[in-house]
């Protein structure tokens, strides 16, 4: 059996809520399952399916903008970072203790390049072009 959607789900309730508005008479009571139910009981039953699905839609909704908002948000700050983090290092150094303060760590230096390292990144530079290399 396939899932319903939403939107079916909704559709249904409503359409339910609609017809026992227009067709059921106000002053009989309903059985359902051995319950009884008056004629706004029975309304209420189903447009509280409706409620519960607008509420989703809703907190989707605000979910959504408040998403959108953050990465906004998120992107503005992105792009003022590095410059921040020159201030701070033109204001303090590059001292690990002032760059920790702000989350930041000392960026390392590159060691010496010997040239046994040379060979070996050479070597594996070869061995990825090979590898890489479209076969015929």
């Amino acid at each position: 059996m396939p899932k319903t959607s939403q939107l079916q789900r909704r559709t249904r309730a409503a359409n339910v809520v609609a017809g026992i508005q227009k067709r059921l008479p106000r002053d009989e009571t309903y059985s359902l399952n051995g319950k009884a139910y008056s004629h706004e009981e029975l309304a209420a039953f189903f447009q509280a399916q409706v409620d519960a699905l607008d509420a989703i839609r809703s907190a989707r909704a605000v979910l959504a903008s408040a998403v959108a908002k953050e990465r906004a948000v998120s992107r503005r700050v992105t792009a003022r970072v590095p410059s921040f983090r020159d201030l701070i290092a033109q204001r303090f150094g590059m001292r690990p203790d002032a760059l920790s303060d702000f989350g930041w760590t000392v960026p390392k230096k590159p060691g010496p390049k010997t040239v046994a390292g040379k060979l070996a990144g050479v070597e594996k530079a070869r061995a990825t072009r090979k590898a890489r290399a479209p076969r015929d």
